[in-house]
């Protein structure tokens, strides 16, 4: 029998580990344990009217209704400014843009470019589509997702897409580039996305981080950090290893994917 290996949580803090909504979980049996209602930006929300008091120019583009901005495309904030979505109900809120670039780690949503999010420690492009997505690997577009309080069901965030990169578990350097590894935010399907990362590949390595582990690990169970692997591959793992599955059989490129159990 399959031993069974769960999700602790891929995108939300282990426990003792207070992550905000800044890094919104994507979805799945890897989002929220609760919905706090809000993504924090950098401590406040920014007013989106300009200085001297005169709206930004909207052009074309409409925001979402009950918001001041539009995350994708940008518009309703000034130049020096990012829309990002301030929290689950899809609300909008103009903030200072910061200067990291796509992938490259982040704490909160103002470290970034316009024009990206900070989501799972790193910053993503805002997309509607896939044609949206011009980073490198296969990116897909999808809705952020989050747990409602009280469910088992994860939600959209509304207003919220953005592109998923479509790296390698085993190697996510090659697409999402240095110190981030790769992860499966939705179970449903062979998604796949950069994170940040660490440099623990031990057993409690990510107890109190969830992006303490080293890239090609994964935090799972009370915050382990185990190696990923393909079921079937024993190169992948090292000796006394196992690559165990988990109970929600995950696959990429129809391969079931696992970690090297201790």
């Amino acid at each position: 029998m399959r031993p069974a290996l769960f999700f602790a949580l891929l995108m939300v803090p282990a426990a003792g580990c207070a992550q905000g909504l800044d890094e919104l979980p994507v979805s799945g049996d890897a989002g929220p344990k609760k919905d706090t209602g809000s993504i924090p930006v950098d401590g406040a929300v920014e007013d989106s009217t300009p200085s001297d008091g005169t709206p930004a120019d909207m052009g074309s583009c409409t925001p979402p209704a009950g918001s001041p901005c539009s995350v994708f495309p940008q518009c309703g904030c000034e130049a020096a400014q990012n829309c990002v979505v301030a929290n689950t109900s899809g609300k909008t809120s103009c903030i200072t843009a910061g200067s990291d670039g796509v992938h490259e780690p982040c704490t909160t949503n103002s470290e970034c470019k316009k024009g990206m999010q900070c989501i799972a420690g790193v910053c993503v492009p805002f997309c509607t589509s896939d044609s949206d997505c011009t980073i490198s690997g296969s990116p897909r577009c999808r809705a952020v997702q989050y747990l409602p309080t009280g469910s088992s069901t994860p939600a959209d965030v509304p207003n919220l897409k953005i592109c998923l990169a479509q790296c390698d578990v085993l190697n996510p350097a090659t697409v999402c580039g240095p110190n981030t590894s790769c992860f499966f935010p939705y179970l449903s399907d062979d998604t796949t996305e950069c994170t940040a990362a660490g440099t623990s590949t031990v057993k409690g390595g990510c107890a109190s981080n969830d992006y303490a582990c080293a890239p090609g690990y994964i935090c799972v169970n009370d915050g382990d950090c185990f190696k990923w692997c393909r079921i079937g591959f024993a190169s992948d793992c090292p000796a006394g290893r196992v690559c165990t599955g988990f109970m929600t059989p995950i696959l990429k490129g129809g391969v079931e994917h696992g970690v090297c159990a201790y």
